[in-house]
């Protein structure tokens, strides 16, 4: 009750403004039966049995402050669940002011927690934010110093790139399930370069030599 009128809510007046603003008393187990608001302070009581968490209350004093988000965490793993937010200017009991739980049942699920994806090519392994394990993959550019044999880059479409493309045949770094790419190098012959009036003629690679 309101001023012996029935309300469903409450809203916090603005002193500096005069403006209404919309306010959750986050009451639990019953409902408000009477509001007084005095100075910077209003006073809720009524037939409820908690609020903003706090159990075993019958009436409620708010005070003027600036409130934060509060998230519950059940498992406990310093990680709260994103739609269990609370406003509030003190932390409620059970409460923490991180949102970054992808599932508030199991401590070893958070976002960014550690994990193994299975997949042995992949790096970092991390729960995201879907609360799937997933690695990172990354493209490794392979240098080589070595004298050959070298042989023409197969993965190249044009003939001309291709026979100038040299990759060292005995490489370690160029085995299957790693991403690596062969050094070429090009010496334009008179005649305009690469293409139907030129030719390319291979180089053996370099220290220096980048591999593209």
């Amino acid at each position: 009750m309101v001023n012996g009128q029935l309300r469903n809510g409450v809203a916090a007046l603005d002193p500096s403004n005069g403006a209404l603003n919309a306010f959750d008393p986050a009451l639990t187990g019953g409902i408000a039966e009477t509001v007084h608001g005095a100075s910077d302070h209003l006073f809720i009581g009524g037939g409820f049995t908690g609020f903003n968490g706090f159990l075993g209350r019958s009436h409620a004093v708010y005070g003027a402050c600036t409130g934060s988000e509060w998230f519950i965490d059940a498992d406990g793993d310093g990680y709260g669940a994103p739609a269990s937010m609370v406003f509030a200017c003190e932390e409620p009991p059970g409460m923490i002011d991180q949102a970054e739980d992808c599932d508030d049942s199991d401590p070893l699920l958070f976002i960014g927690a550690a994990c193994d994806d299975g997949d042995p090519y992949s790096e970092f392994d991390a729960i995201d934010i879907a609360c799937t394990c997933t690695g990172k993959f990354y493209a490794i550019e392979a240098r080589v110093f070595l004298n050959g044999p070298y042989v023409s880059n197969v993965s190249l479409m044009r003939d001309d790139l291709r026979a100038a493309s040299l990759c060292h045949s005995q490489n370690p770094f160029l085995r299957p399930g790693l991403r690596a790419r062969c050094a070429h190098r090009y010496r334009e012959q008179r005649g305009g370069g690469l293409g139907l009036s030129g030719s390319a003629r291979p180089e053996r690679a370099e220290p220096g030599d980048r591999y593209t």
